[in-house]
């Protein structure tokens, strides 16, 4: 088990997870509830769950919770 921590929306979040390479899509919809951002096709190819991360548009479904530490989403 390990934690991370990161701004969504401006507020603080402190996650434990398993495993850090779990997607930031389930981190985000699954344990912070924030369903906004969508589950599509799993493979960088839709859209559907890009984020912003840093002011950079990224895809949540492949971007491991443990990259997001410290970043602003």
């Amino acid at each position: 088990m390990a934690s991370y921590t990161f701004k969504v929306n401006n507020v603080s979040k402190t996650v434990t997870v398993a495993d850090g390479n779990m997607p930031l899509l389930w981190v985000l919809r699954d344990i912070l509830g924030l369903t906004g951002t969508k589950y599509g096709c799993g493979i960088e190819k839709c859209f559907a769950c890009t984020v912003l991360i840093n002011g950079q548009p990224e895809h949540a479904c492949v971007y491991n919770v443990s990259s997001a530490a410290g970043k602003n989403i």
